[in-house]
């Protein structure tokens, strides 16, 4: 996860302002840690609008079973009207999940280009002071570039991702 520039300086401004009990670098630093763990969390659970249909469809599903042992029309008609409801509930449940996970998806492709792509550059800077200079401008104009190809179109589909589901 990067953090920007902007986000650091006003962590630094909101926590000295207040949080009274700790010296500037550790306020900062411990705002910051808390935004960003709370984002990472917030991406791997489920959202609240997922969580939210499922829990009707309990409701319902409860609603439907106590329906099942009445006999009177007002029951069966409401029955009907339950059973429906589910149906409709499950259904947009399941489109709302396949697209959470193709962000999620895409999130973790994200994380696995950064984390490949960074491993190329500390290797690059290795072996200049080796004075292996083949190795280094291998790495650093053939695989660096090609890597951050990759993690541009992997943004850009999550963007994609994100636009569509009206975040």
């Amino acid at each position: 996860m990067r953090i920007q520039d902007s986000a650091l300086v006003a962590a630094a401004t909101l926590s000295s302002r207040y949080i009274a009990d700790r010296f500037l670098p550790d306020k900062r630093s411990t705002s910051s840690t808390k935004a960003a763990s709370r984002l990472r969390i917030e991406i791997d659970s489920m959202p609240i609008e997922i969580d939210t249909v499922e829990r009707r469809i309990v409701q319902l599903e409860i609603e439907r079973e106590a329906l099942k042992k009445e006999s009177d029309k007002p029951s069966k008609e409401r029955l009907a009207k339950v059973e429906r409801e589910i149906a409709e509930l499950r259904e947009e449940s399941a489109g709302m999940k396949a697209h959470w996970q193709r962000e999620k998806d895409a999130i973790q492709k994200i994380r696995a280009r950064r984390s490949r792509s960074s491993r190329p550059a500390s290797r690059s800077t290795r072996p200049r002071a080796g004075a292996n200079l083949g190795k280094a401008a291998e790495l650093r104009y053939g695989t660096l570039p090609g890597l951050e190809k990759q993690l541009a179109a992997e943004n850009d589909k999550l963007n994609q991702l994100s636009r569509s589901s009206g975040c």
